[in-house]
């Protein structure tokens, strides 16, 4: 989970410096990748600290909150991009990203 989180706050790093197409589906491969070695991980931990009998309702919060938070996120990038530029845009994205990514690392250290 941590390495496949790690690959994903690179990402916007790298996009910074994509020139053509080729490397921009690349970055989408990688960032991919990362995101197939997190999310079964974050699912299990989600999974696991469910509450019975409520489940239905935790999922539909998550899913809905997930949902919503990419569609401000988009929007506000989106203002951001226009504003800013996208090389701005993307550092702003890693630096928040390599923050958060960060946690995990902590969080293994801590339990090692």
């Amino acid at each position: 989970m941590a390495i496949g989180s790690f690959l994903i706050s690179a990402t916007p790093f790298l996009f910074i410096f994509a020139d053509t197409n080729i490397q921009i589906i690349l970055l989408q491969i990688l960032h991919g990748l990362g995101s197939a070695m997190a999310s079964p991980g974050w699912l299990a931990i989600f999974t696991r600290h469910v509450d019975r009998s409520r489940e239905a309702e935790e999922w539909g919060f998550y899913s809905s909150f997930v949902g919503l938070g990419g569609a401000l996120t988009g929007a506000l990038g989106g203002f951001m991009a226009d504003a800013f530029g996208f090389r701005m845009l993307f550092l702003i994205v890693g630096l928040i990203c390599t923050f958060g990514t960060s946690f995990l690392f902590f969080c293994l250290s801590r339990s090692a």
